[in-house]
């Protein structure tokens, strides 16, 4: 008989489990790596003015849900439509990695003092190239950072969805996996 590791639905389907593999060895493999330091200032720097600049028009409510991460967070218009018994706020930057949440963290999430923070990235970094490792590291170093300033918040992470992209494939090998941001 297979072995199902402890909690795991014997359901759930052979690549759900190993992906629920891949993070628990994450979890314990990751705490040794660093926060990568790619993010480069200038690189969303207009758009993080621009919500600066709408915020000091009109502030956001603070003890809402932020959601940041890049495209699909920063297209989702119908945010506020789909959660409208909560006050939300999106803070999406379309091709950031989790370096630039990270990085623009003190800007575009600190200051909203949210009850909860809702990251999607990841995609983008996969992309470039970067390890699951790295971007949990990444991810590791968001969570200090809110944790420091705002030790009541709730955080939670949005799965990166990897799909076969046809139109990427030219710039990859064979078969390897693309993330779908």
């Amino acid at each position: 008989p297979r072995m199902i590791p402890p909690g795991v639905n014997p359901a759930m389907s052979l690549p759900v489990r190993r992906a629920v593999l891949v993070l628990l060895v994450l979890l314990f493999v990751a705490p040794g790596l660093k926060a990568a330091d790619t993010a480069t200032a200038p690189r969303f720097e207009k758009e993080i003015a621009a919500y600066e600049a709408a915020d000091a028009k009109n502030p956001p409510p603070t003890g809402g849900i932020v959601f940041t991460g890049s495209s699909s967070i920063r297209l989702w218009k119908t945010l506020a439509g789909d959660f409208p018994e909560h006050k939300v706020i999106n803070r999406g930057f379309g091709g950031c990695q989790m370096s630039d949440v990270v990085y623009y963290a003190d800007r575009i999430l600190i200051p909203y003092k949210p009850r909860m923070v809702i990251v999607g990235a990841g995609n983008n970094d996969i992309n470039a190239g970067k390890s699951p490792q790295q971007v949990l590291a990444d991810f590791q170093a968001l969570v200090e950072k809110i944790r420091a300033q705002l030790p009541d918040t709730r955080i939670a992470f949005l799965s990166i969805i990897l799909v076969l992209a046809a139109g990427r494939r030219s710039r990859r090998s064979p078969g390897r996996p693309s993330s779908s941001c």
